[in-house]
């Protein structure tokens, strides 16, 4: 359902030639079949993930730090909880749209591995390693959705609205 003229659709054929306009084509809306499945495995990782990290801090050597600098470094991961929180959401939103297995793999990885690092800093358990592998999680999801972005192109069905707009070329 689209509340674009022509004129504004034309404008954005020729300023977005491969864009996915999928809200330009009215009636054409990709699904994701497998969006249910992605979106509970991102849910359930992530949680399996904070569960297996917030059992296994207790068997880390105690942290010596002073009093002052373990909460900072607490709440630091309490905060990289919330990236990793604000991350998934967007992922959980994202699914509904079609993606490869490996690249919804990867995303699930990514934010899975993200969760485990920033409950072991939260926790101040193996904070240098933690610290490490939460950026090195942020990185890859980075990366991927960069690399995703630029083969990402979403076929438009014949006949759709998209074909309808006269290319800048037909003149």
């Amino acid at each position: 359902m689209s509340s674009y003229t022509e004129r504004e659709r034309a404008a954005i054929r020729v300023a977005l030639p491969d864009a996915p306009l999928s809200d330009v084509a009215p009636g054409h809306r990709p699904t994701n079949p497998a969006a249910s499945t992605q979106r509970v495995l991102l849910v359930v990782l992530a949680l399996l993930a904070v569960a297996t990290a917030w059992l296994a801090a207790p068997l880390a050597p105690p942290h010596t730090a002073e009093p002052d600098l373990a909460r900072l470094l607490s709440a630091m991961g309490w905060i990289k909880g919330g990236i990793v929180a604000a991350a998934g959401s967007i992922l959980f939103v994202r699914f509904r749209w079609p993606t490869s297995t490996g690249v919804a793999a990867g995303y699930v990885l990514a934010v899975s591995v993200g969760a485990f690092a920033a409950t072991m800093i939260a926790k101040l358990a193996y904070v240098g390693p933690a610290a490490l592998l939460f950026h090195a999680a942020a990185l890859a999801a980075i990366v991927l959705a960069a690399l995703e972005g630029r083969r990402a192109k979403i076929k438009l069905p014949k006949g759709s609205a998209r074909d309808a707009v006269p290319s800048p070329d037909a003149r």
